[in-house]
């Protein structure tokens, strides 16, 4: 029986396979030829990326360039309004108002670096006065280098703490006592009590206060002295 089974078994037709359907190769043979012709998956793709790549690298480089030129003429315009031959006052926006003098220079859009410093200081006494007690401030100016630190006479300043800088002139008394203690080494004068310092630059208004005196003062009565003088009680 199983031979007979098996010999109609062997003796059954094969199922014939599914028809393929025409032009189906074909197909497939044009797509890739246009993928080809328009570089998908190819050479040509990679290159297209690349190419992309490095005109994105080019306009960044351009812009951060522009970025640094603008920035340094800002630093460049700044740095020609500092006067050479003079010191320039920097003004700090800390609570105790404190102003350092020295030789500005700006750095960046960031900082600026001040060198040869000096800074005031205020050195109150107290004295008695007719039972009640008198203060008395004496101001004077300090060499930066001096202090308990020790820092160097070079300072960075951040440019969102400085409120504003000043050019500083020639004949004033700050730069009078700086010059004078560059010349004699000696100790910081009190600027308030040197008589040589600043005087020129005070000149002028001594000048149109003598002025202005003059012009206030009252005019002297002919008259009246003239009736004085041929009084003949006299």
């Amino acid at each position: 029986m199983e031979s007979l089974y098996m010999n109609e078994f062997m003796q059954r037709p094969s199922r014939p396979a599914a028809p393929v359907a025409a032009g189906t190769h074909e197909v497939s043979r044009t797509e890739v030829k246009n993928n080809r012709k328009l570089g998908i998956g190819g050479k040509s793709q990679h290159v297209a990326a690349g190419l992309l790549m490095f005109s994105l690298a080019i306009v960044g480089i351009a812009v951060l360039a522009l970025m640094l030129l603008n920035g340094k003429t800002a630093v460049q315009k700044e740095n020609e309004r500092v006067l050479d031959a003079t010191y320039q006052a920097v003004f700090l926006d800390d609570s105790n108002g404190q102003v350092y003098f020295g030789k500005l220079e700006a750095i960046n859009g960031d900082s600026y670096r001040l060198s040869d410093i000096y800074y005031v200081q205020v050195q109150s006494a107290i004295q008695p006065d007719s039972g009640k007690e008198a203060t008395t401030s004496k101001i004077s100016l300090a060499k930066l280098g001096n202090e308990l630190h020790g820092p160097i006479d070079t300072m960075y300043i951040n440019r969102s703490h400085v409120l504003f800088w000043e050019n500083l002139k020639t004949s004033g008394q700050v730069v009078c006592a700086i010059n004078d203690y560059q010349i004699n080494k000696l100790d910081m004068k009190d600027v308030t009590k040197d008589e040589n310092c600043g005087k020129d630059a005070a000149t002028d208004t001594t000048s149109a206060d003598s002025t202005a005196q003059q012009a206030t003062q009252p005019a002297t009565d002919d008259t009246t002295t003239n009736d004085t003088t041929n009084d003949p009680a006299q």
